[in-house]
């Protein structure tokens, strides 16, 4: 395990033994621990998509700019570290289900990088360039029934971007019906809204909630009297 700097925050597993005997439960007992080179900023991501035994636990190193695939017993399986130009405060996003028939993570940098990732090993598959996305989490969701997931990604002045998983763009959605542009700070969510088996897109933009369907066409938009800021 590397030497941690002076900023580096412990990374700390505890796995809960509950063995009941009458009404008592053990304490939680400490299983491993690793230190990440920086402060962690974002969630933790879990997923089995290794050989490795057990599920793997994937975080964002912040001002290492790095992103790593730590095991359950605490080593780290691999780690990815492009040329992110800003520290990485986003957590990756990962599907099961793509095209490309590989676990693929997508992460972004507030630099404006997106990068597609092979959760397996932690090879780049492909990247792209679009606008600031600090705080962003990309969504892999099946846009059009196909069984297979798209990616979104919000940028902070782009607007939304949907993209195949191999990385050719979709559509573009950057602007509202009156014309004004799309500004997103927060992250976003989908979900089938209106039961009809396909999933709408839901954002705080420009200060209101913006709805768009899977095609990228506003539903409808809600401006209330105050400014929405948060998720």
């Amino acid at each position: 395990m590397r030497k941690a700097s002076r900023f580096s925050l412990l990374f700390t597993v505890l796995i809960l033994g509950l063995a009941l005997a009458g009404t008592a439960q053990q304490k939680p007992t400490l299983k491993w621990t690793f230190e990440a080179e920086s402060n962690l900023y974002a969630a933790p991501l879990v997923a089995d998509v290794n050989p490795h035994p057990g599920l793997e636990i994937f975080i964002s190193d912040s001002e290492a700019r790095t992103l790593r695939c730590i095991g359950s017993d605490g080593t780290e399986i691999w780690n990815f570290r492009p040329a992110w130009t800003k520290r990485q405060t986003s957590a990756p996003a990962i599907s099961l289900k793509t095209n490309q028939r590989k676990p693929t993570l997508a992460v972004v940098n507030s630099d404006g990088l997106l990068y597609a990732i092979d959760a397996a090993n932690g090879t780049e598959l492909w990247h792209k360039k679009l606008g600031g996305m600090e705080w962003c989490i990309p969504v892999w969701v099946d846009l059009n029934g196909d069984n297979y997931d798209e990616l979104l990604v919000l940028s902070e002045n782009g607007g939304l971007l949907a993209l195949d998983a191999s990385g050719t763009p979709l559509w573009t959605r950057d602007n509202t019906p009156d014309g004004e542009p799309i500004r997103v700070e927060s992250p976003f969510t989908v979900a089938d809204t209106d039961s009809d088996n396909i999933p709408e897109i839901l954002a705080v933009a420009s200060g209101g909630l913006l709805c768009l369907d899977s095609s990228g066409t506003v539903r409808w938009t809600y401006q209330p009297s105050h400014t929405i800021i948060g998720a």
